[in-house]
């Protein structure tokens, strides 16, 4: 074991430039997952809030009958409505 640590540790003296390059590619991959992560998160999160308003469509009523008024009343108090 201590024959592996010297010969990594003499490794690391000759190739320090090597492992900074590689930290900071680490550092870098690390950086773009969580950012990638949290955007997922924003976006997820406002398509939840708006999904009604992006998903919702128009509604159109056919019957050969006329409706009864009470059906009417109901449909016309809700024509503009978020609900």
């Amino acid at each position: 074991m201590p024959f592996l640590l010297e010969l990594a540790w003499r490794d690391l003296r000759a190739s320090g430039r090597s492992l900074w390059v590689f930290c900071v590619c680490l550092l870098l991959g690390v950086s773009l997952i969580a950012a990638t992560g949290g955007l997922y998160r924003q976006v997820g999160a406002s398509l939840q809030a708006e999904s009604r308003s992006l998903f919702g469509g128009d509604l159109e009523v056919e019957s050969r009958a006329s409706l009864p008024p009470g059906v009417l009343d109901w449909m016309n108090a809700r024509a503009g409505c978020r609900c």
